[in-house]
């Protein structure tokens, strides 16, 4: 597929030191497109994780990724070093490094504050995302993409979550047009 759109001028937003390349109205537009191709080339057996997320929802079960099923605070990675941090993604080590496996116990670093503050912090990013149609499918997205250059919280929007902006695209349009073309395949009132 050859990319089409305006996601192929890319804007850089800088997000605490490292860029997002795509805005959420990119994201959604390249996404819907490659369902679209996907569905078009009709290979059962290729599979993308996004798309395989979307219909294990539909059919009632949770998803698997941490981010898609909310459960982003009960994932821990332990660096080399033995740090312990609250999610394997690149977040600001200086606050997201909750102990250090030379110095404390799992169960210690797990019980601390600092990940309680992360818990914490998750679950009213989520809490603020609950009204959405697709929330069971996204829960509010990645804590990282939650945070900005102004604020190292992970209590505000998602960026690509649209269910919080006025646009309603990013994930929230994704989830919708992956809805809508299959009610159309399915020839049905939706899901």
């Amino acid at each position: 597929m050859r990319p089409s759109g305006s996601y192929t001028k890319q804007k850089r937003r800088r997000h605490l030191g490292w860029f997002l390349y795509l805005t959420p109205a990119q994201y959604s537009l390249f996404m819907t497109e490659l369902f679209n191709e996907w569905l078009q080339h009709g290979d059962p057996q290729m599979s993308v994780l996004t798309f395989d997320e979307f219909f294990r929802f539909i059919l009632g079960h949770e998803p698997m990724v941490c981010y898609n099923q909310g459960s982003c605070s009960a994932i821990v990675a332990v660096e080399s070093n033995g740090d312990v941090v609250s999610c394997t993604r690149p977040f600001d080590r200086a606050k997201f490094t909750c102990g250090n496996l030379y110095s404390d116990s799992l169960e210690t670093v797990i019980e601390g504050p600092k990940m309680i503050n992360f818990r914490s912090e998750d679950l009213i990013s989520q809490q603020n995302a609950s009204h959405c149609l697709w929330f069971g499918l996204c829960h509010n997205g990645c804590p990282q993409h939650r945070q900005t250059a102004a604020s190292r919280e992970i209590t505000g929007a998602g960026y690509y979550c649209g269910c919080q902006s006025p646009e309603r695209d990013g994930t929230f349009a994704m989830w919708s047009h992956l809805h809508d073309r299959c009610t159309a395949l399915l020839n049905c009132d939706g899901f």
